[in-house]
């Protein structure tokens, strides 16, 4: 499920990046890889936000407000390998990227060293380091933040009489990454599912956490538009428009929704 947050525009917590598409991204390009006649592939998908304040002598100097996303896809025929990525997360581009992955790996030398870690290497648990701590920076915050910095560093001694500046940054971000070993499905899938999932009680449960009121809930792009058949396609769409229909009125002063619509026949 995608999901459209009603909240304080200039506050950028982790609400504001949905990590689903990048897990569609990931399961896409694998898949789309083992039709290209791959014997092993990897994808990594990242998206991030951040924002850069800087005052010099107590005036405001920049504002930076960054967003980034991309897809890095590695394909492996035998020992010859090739890699693409792209930053559009749509079907065509993700088939595309691995298409063009693939073509490169057709033409690289063999190399005895390139390959997957083995299946036994891989992790199977993922233990909470507790080392994700989002902060909610505004630009009037990081602005105040930089010149109590460089307040204090000209405070130091009454000789500086000048400043190159004082910078504060705030970034986050997510990474996705799976591998035709079954990395994806078995580490990430279960804890994501949930989250789309679980509407009522997981879902409320942050929205009252970041301070969210509303949530417009919809299926995730290209979904719908990515089936070729009309008729799986109408089929999906009745799926999923009565699901969260079902879902909406169960708390409908928390939840909106917009519908699928299938376009194969317009």
């Amino acid at each position: 499920m995608n999901e459209t947050n009603l909240r304080n525009s200039q506050r950028a917590d982790v609400n504001g990046l949905d990590s689903a598409p990048l897990l569609e991204a990931v399961d896409l390009a694998l898949r789309e890889a083992t039709k290209c006649g791959a014997s092993a592939s990897e994808a990594a998908a990242t998206l991030s936000q951040g924002l850069s304040v800087t005052v010099r002598m107590d005036e405001i100097e920049t504002v930076e407000h960054t967003r980034d996303r991309g897809l890095a896809v590695t394909v492996y025929f035998g020992k010859r390998t090739g890699s693409a990525s792209t930053s559009d997360y749509s079907a065509t581009s993700v088939q595309q990227t691995v298409q063009a992955a693939c073509s490169i790996a057709r033409f690289t030398e063999e190399d005895p060293c390139h390959g997957l870690a083995d299946p036994d290497r891989l992790a199977s648990e993922f233990p909470n380091l507790d080392l994700y701590h989002p902060w909610s920076l505004t630009v009037d915050e990081g602005k105040e933040a930089a010149r109590t910095c460089e307040q204090a560093a000209l405070d130091y001694d009454t000789r500086i009489e000048n400043s190159e500046g004082a910078a504060v940054d705030s970034y986050q971000g997510f990474e996705v990454y799976g591998n035709s070993h079954g990395f994806l499905g078995e580490s990430i899938w279960p804890e994501l599912k949930s989250r789309l999932l679980d509407i009522q009680e997981k879902r409320i449960s942050f929205m009252d956490e970041y301070g969210v009121e509303m949530m417009v809930l919809s299926l995730n792009a290209p979904a719908i538009q990515a089936i070729p058949d009309p008729h799986l396609a109408d089929e999906m769409a009745q799926k999923s428009n009565d699901f969260l229909a079902a879902e909406i009125q169960k708390c409908p002063d928390r939840f909106a929704g917009l519908a699928a619509l299938p376009m194969q026949d317009a």
